[in-house]
Formats: C-alpha cells, sequence, structure tokens
C-alpha cells in the first residue's frame, strides 16, 4: 500500500496554528489541538447567466472588490466609440448612473461601488484619474506617466497602477495614496493586456501579450514570479482580494476558461457559459461576475453578465478509528 509520503511527495506536516491557505487534500497534525485535519473536497463553483449591460461594450472596467451584488462598471469601447458609461449591478440588473468626465477604455480602477477610482486609458495615452463617490466623478491628480491597457488594484485611496501601453510593452508600477501617484517598483516582465486584482500591498496579474501564462505577485513593495496558469491569460478579466484569492476567466482568443489561485497553485474550473474576451471583472475568488467584452459570432461588443458561485473552502478534522 502506497504511503501519505508517496502519493503526496511529503510527510504530514506538524503545525501549532492551522494553515491559513490550505489546498484540497492537504493534511496537518495540529499540535495545539492535538487533532488531525485535512482540507475537505468541495462542490465546483459554476457561472449563472445574469442581467445585461445597458451598453454594449468591451475592453471596459470594474471597480475592483465590489461584491457580486454591488459591482461597479465604467468606461470602454462600444461598437463605434469610447464612452463614459457608468453603471451599477444590484444582483439581478444594472442601473446608468453618471458618466465619467472623458470617455475612454483600456483603463484602470479599484475601489467599491460607492468609492472608487479609474485611470488611465485610451484613445490616446491618458493620465487622468478620477475619484467616485457613488453619485459623481471627480478628476483628481495625474498618473504620473500616462498609459492604457492598465491594471488596477486596491482602492478609491490606496490603489496600484500596474503595467500598461505607451509605445511599447510597460513594467512601470504606480501607487496612489489617495492625493498623488508615486512610482514603484516595476513588474519583472513588461507586457500588455494582462490582468490583475487585489489590495494596493497584495495583488496578483497574470497573462498578457505576447501571449503568456506567466503571473505575479505584489507584497506591497516587490513582484516576484510565481507559477504560471494552466493556459495562456491575454485579454481576461479578473476577481479577487489579495495575492492569495485570485480568480480569472475569459480571455483571448474568446476563451471560456476559469481558474484560480489559492496562493501556490493554479486550478482549473468551470468556464464561462459562452467564451469572450476583453470583458472585465468585480468581486471575489468566491463570489464574482464577468462583464461585457465581445464575441462571435460578429466579434461585436456584448452586454452579457455571468455571476459566478463557488462554495468556501472546509477545514474538516479527520477522525481515526
Amino acid at each position: 500500500m502506497a504511503t501519505y509520503k508517496e502519493i503526496k511527495g511529503t510527510q504530514i506536516e506538524a503545525v501549532a496554528t492551522d494553515p491559513s491557505n490550505p489546498v484540497e487534500g492537504q493534511v496537518w497534525y495540529n499540535t495545539t489541538s492535538n487533532v488531525l485535519k485535512g482540507q475537505a473536497a468541495t462542490a465546483a463553483g459554476a457561472w449563472a447567466t445574469g442581467g445585461n449591460l445597458n451598453t454594449a461594450r468591451r475592453i471596459l472596467e470594474g471597480a475592483g472588490q465590489s461584491p457580486q451584488t454591488a459591482g461597479l462598471v465604467f468606461g470602454g469601447l462600444t461598437n463605434t466609440a469610447s464612452v463614459g458609461d457608468t453603471e451599477l449591478y444590484n444582483g439581478s440588473s444594472w442601473t446608468e448612473l453618471n458618466n465619467l468626465g472623458t470617455a475612454r477604455q483600456g483603463l484602470g480602477g479599484s475601489g467599491t461601488q460607492t468609492a472608487a477610482l479609474g485611470f488611465g486609458g485610451s484613445p490616446g495615452d491618458k493620465a487622468v484619474t478620477e475619484s467616485w463617490n457613488g453619485t459623481n466623478w471627480t478628476e483628481v491628480n495625474d498618473l504620473g506617466t500616462a498609459r492604457y491597457d492598465i491594471v488596477g488594484s486596491g482602492t478609491q485611496t490606496s490603489a496600484l497602477g500596474s503595467s500598461g501601453y505607451k509605445s511599447g510593452q510597460r513594467q512601470l508600477n504606480e501607487l496612489w495614496n489617495g492625493t498623488n501617484w508615486t512610482e514603484v517598483n516595476d513588474l519583472n516582465l513588461a507586457r500588455r493586456d494582462l490582468t490583475g486584482s487585489g489590495t494596493s500591498t497584495s495583488a496578483v496579474v497574470v497573462g498578457g501579450n505576447p501571449p503568456t501564462a506567466n503571473a505575479e505577485s505584489w507584497n506591497g513593495t516587490n513582484w516576484t514570479t510565481i507559477s504560471s496558469a494552466n493556459a495562456p491569460k491575454e485579454k481576461s478579466g479578473s476577481a479577487g482580494s489579495s495575492n492569495t484569492s485570485f480568480l480569472v476567466f475569459g480571455g483571448s482568443p474568446y476563451r471560456a476558461a476559469t481558474e484560480s489561485w489559492n496562493g501556490s497553485a493554479w486550478t482549473e474550473l468551470n468556464d464561462l457559459s459562452v467564451g469572450v474576451q476583453t470583458n472585465t471583472g468585480t468581486g471575489t475568488q468566491g463570489s464574482a461576475i464577468s462583464v461585457g467584452g465581445y464575441s462571435p459570432p460578429g466579434n461585436l461588443a456584448t452586454t452579457a453578465t455571468e455571476e459566478w458561485n463557488a462554495p468556501a473552502a472546509v477545514t474538516e478534522t479527520i477522525t481515526l478509528e
């Protein structure tokens, strides 16, 4: 009979406290409670059709970690022009709110449905930053470097603007303190059309163009290359709350694939109902929405919204008989 070490490649670990982010099938012995524990298998998450946007668009942005029932999206590109449209999701339908002051696509975003930040974008390389108070957008201080296809993480007062494109792929990384942007340490790999989520001190980015599965983790000071995703992620949507809790979905060319990152490994999950690219996402690893983008046939901007729900992981005590 095979031993646990032969199957898993490690002995059962003895720890004083339970691991903060165990993976499915992991077993450990808690020396404080003198109990053997394991991470149980859970039912897989799934996507379901949600309410449609009022304005079909792609290359739009969402407000970071807004919950599935309070998602904010803004900006984007219709089939004909860049727009400043802002819409709020209540878990079943979208409501149009006041527009961005500057219509644009490919911008970055952070925050929640009542306190958000939108920055960068195109057409033209834009440095414009706007702050959302739940009712109106107000222009605040610009990015240090104008660019588009920028990744946003964090809150309205503490945000990270990563990568972006301006006359070539950018590794540039800027930190917002509620008043000004300051350049901080760059990404390790220059690319555009990547996606990411998290906070200004704990974030993940993945994928990009040239097509890559490369992923990096931010700890508030530096980017560290982590395990690559299972497949390239270009022009994908994402959601997540930290560099150990992240979900990525969709992407070019019209992908439906969904993967999650738990801080140590990528796991393939159930696909979107329809393959899509240049979509955006808001929410968390367990409760998220995929919004907009474009998909075949016709390569037209879409109003589609899909809702992701996944049960929380369960740690179980193992009874030995």
